[in-house]
């Protein structure tokens, strides 16, 4: 089924302005595409609910919940979404198209990081956590897959698909 969805979005277009060009990412919440705006040329991630769960109201929800969070997140290590809809009844969320790899891929390929790196990683990841916090937001799912380090050096916290708001902030 996975296989017949990446062969049917594949070079196809979402809401006519982002083409998806392969796809890069797959979790229990969805397909991430590498993609363009087509205008402005510029690469995006479009992040896709699997069609097999768009019948889960729930799960729909979950979705969408994630990307008003991350609309919401304006800080250099927390990923933020910029646009969000639904296409052939199929919710969608865009985000910047981040240029390197999460620490699980790095640390399967590598083995480990050495100190300095892995304190570098965990700072940037506890200031991007501290401003969610201060939103009123928590994560949950905290794992070296959803950390992503870009090919500058700046850490990213994912995937904010189980996070909680905090009783009162919203």
């Amino acid at each position: 089924l996975l296989k017949q969805q990446t062969g049917l979005w594949q070079g196809q277009r979402v809401r006519g302005r982002y083409k998806l060009l392969e796809k890069i990412g797959e979790g229990g919440m969805g397909a991430v595409w590498k993609a363009v705006h087509v205008d402005l040329g510029n690469t995006v991630a479009v992040k896709l609910l699997p069609y097999s769960v768009v019948g889960d109201a729930r799960l729909v929800g979950r979705f969408q919940r994630e990307a008003r969070l991350l609309a919401q997140i304006n800080h250099t290590n927390v990923v933020q979404a910029f646009d969000a809809g639904e296409e052939a009844g199929q919710p969608y969320f865009v985000m910047p198209f981040l240029d390197g790899a999460s620490v699980g891929e790095i640390v399967r390929r590598r083995g480990r990081v050495g100190p300095r790196t892995a304190l570098s990683i965990m700072l940037q990841v506890v200031r991007g956590l501290a401003y969610a916090h201060r939103l009123g937001m928590i994560h949950r799912d905290l794992k070296p897959d959803n950390l992503f380090i870009t090919s500058d050096g700046t850490a990213k916290v994912l995937d904010l698909g189980l996070a909680k708001l905090i009783e009162g902030s919203e």
